[in-house]
């Protein structure tokens, strides 16, 4: 509940980012996906709830349903492609599916609970768990930022076309350098 806390919060400074954002455009499809992002954010602290299945080893149920909602999704963006759909239509497709994930392990989560974990907003609580991930959090900052930093350069200094094919290349890579994180994240 500590840690659903945590991520509501900065979901909700997040989304207040995003809000200003929603105001400053000029079209009203950007403005009205970047609103829906903005009131999904906080909610994504219901992520936190996957801890309910790692501590128990049965990550099977949260596994499945993202499953099930990456195939729908993946269904929605070929029909959006075959019908040429709006771009927009596929950010809000991306809005509905995490809408989706955080009501469906809400509603796994009670199941297997018997009750229905809320953010809990205790200061002393907050302190006291930022203490104990510290040193975690910092190594993880410190990965992202190096496996992060080459594309960014490229972006930055080489043409749309050098970033496709880095882009491209990078996919394989970006999930061989993220198996590590799958293996301490029980931690």
């Amino acid at each position: 509940e500590t840690l659903m806390g945590l991520r509501a919060l900065v979901g909700l400074l997040l989304g207040l980012g995003i809000l200003l954002l929603a105001l400053a455009q000029d079209q009203p499809h950007r403005t009205w996906i970047l609103l829906a992002t903005a009131a999904f954010l906080p909610l994504l602290c219901v992520g936190a709830q996957t801890v309910v299945f790692l501590v128990r080893q049965d990550q099977g149920p949260p596994a499945g349903a993202a499953v099930v909602l990456q195939v729908i999704f993946l269904a929605c963006c070929v029909a959006f492609y075959l019908v040429n759909a709006p771009v927009w239509s596929y950010a809000a497709a991306v809005i509905a599916r995490e809408a989706l994930g955080i009501i469906w392990l809400g509603c796994l989560t009670t199941k297997r609970l018997r009750f229905m974990p809320w953010p809990r907003w205790r200061p002393d609580d907050m302190r006291r768990m930022l203490r104990q991930v510290t040193a975690f959090s910092a190594a993880a900052l410190s990965h992202k930022l190096y496996f992060y930093t080459g594309p960014l350069l490229i972006w930055l200094l080489l043409t749309p076309a050098d970033m496709g094919a880095y882009s491209a290349a990078f996919r394989p890579i970006s999930a061989l350098a993220a198996f590590p994180w799958l293996l301490a994240i029980p931690l």
